[in-house]
């Protein structure tokens, strides 16, 4: 399978796009900045593209066949940000021009709030409110422009807890759909494991059209 992945170059997205190459798929990295992909592989195509521009982003999507975005905004205390509302109908956009199905997206913990099942209370008292407020609203916009604007795709959507390192865990992955978080599970996990959960998701139907949140026991 041919994948463009958005955000290549940032960690979680060089994670996926090497899980990816080790798992014989072909990767179109989509970036910024050409030189920052400093990767090499037969099957690695690295294209500059603006991600606000949709016909930039069309002609980088030709002949892929799923789309994944690990695209991230920088938290920075009280600091709004619209990357993640503000991008996501650029992207479904650019994918219905390239006849492109497939779409994972990568959002977080938290983004949303369920008043019956509350977040680990560091996640609601401190981080949500104080540290990453603006990332977490803006990502549960693009969320629900998802759901309500795809029913013609067939979608994923990450919700991680807090990342980590880039090796894998080895511990058993735990994946609730329709959740923000992981109840009673570790709200810390390796970027390796998420990053692998996303490409193993080409792979299986499982998830298909679903927001999950995912953790490690």
């Amino acid at each position: 399978m041919k994948i463009a992945i958005l955000g290549a170059t940032g960690q979680s997205g060089l994670l996926a796009t090497r899980i990816a190459l080790e798992q014989g798929h072909s990767v179109r990295a989509i970036v910024r900045n050409v030189d920052k992909m400093t990767d090499k592989h037969n099957n690695l195509d690295v294209v500059k593209a603006n991600i606000f521009s949709v016909d930039e982003l069309a002609e980088a999507m030709k002949d892929c066949q799923a789309v994944v975005s690990c695209l991230g905004a920088h938290s920075i205390l009280w600091q709004k940000t619209t990357l993640y509302s503000s991008t996501i109908p650029i992207i479904v956009d650019a994918m219905r021009r390239s006849s492109v199905k497939r779409l994972i997206v990568m959002s977080s913990w938290g983004s949303g709030s369920d008043s019956n099942n509350p977040g680990p209370i560091l996640l609601e008292w401190i981080y949500k409110p104080l540290v990453i407020r603006g990332v977490l609203a803006d990502m549960f916009i693009m969320e629900e422009w998802i759901r309500d604007n795809c029913a013609d795709l067939v979608y994923t959507v990450v919700r991680p807890p807090g990342l980590g390192g880039d090796k894998a865990s080895g511990k058993e992955l735990v994946v609730i759909p329709d959740a923000y978080h992981c109840k009673g599970f570790t709200s810390y996990m390796p970027r390796y494991d998420v990053a692998k959960f996303i490409i193993d998701c080409l792979n299986d139907n499982s998830w298909n059209n679903q927001m999950v949140a995912i953790s490690i026991k």
